[in-house]
């Protein structure tokens, strides 16, 4: 009977040492996890960050260009431009006091 308590007392203080290596690893594992996700998270928001600055570069250069075509096209044909934009405000006016 003396053995079989000190067999169960071995067993529990390797049951012991067993579960504390598992705590050890679990907070190891769980801190490593939390930092790969927080890398992960970085890394996505670095990539979300220049698609955006390259869509914003890309549209300032086609606003570049859209207005550059238009100065042009309203210092080739000033009299049409002024007459569109007459015509622009005219129907402009119409619509808005209609809903008055």
């Amino acid at each position: 009977m003396a053995t079989t308590q000190n067999q169960i007392k071995s067993m529990q203080k390797d049951l012991d040492q067993i579960k504390d290596l598992l705590a050890d690893n679990l907070a190891k594992t769980a801190s490593n996890g939390a930092s790969k996700t927080a890398t992960k998270a970085e890394e996505t928001a670095r990539k979300a960050g220049e698609g955006v600055k390259t869509f914003v570069t890309d549209r300032k250069e086609q606003l570049g260009s859209a207005k550059n075509a238009c100065e042009s096209t309203i210092k080739e044909r000033p009299f049409v431009s002024t007459a569109a934009a007459f015509v622009g405000g005219a129907l402009l006016m119409t619509l808005l006091n209609r809903r008055s």
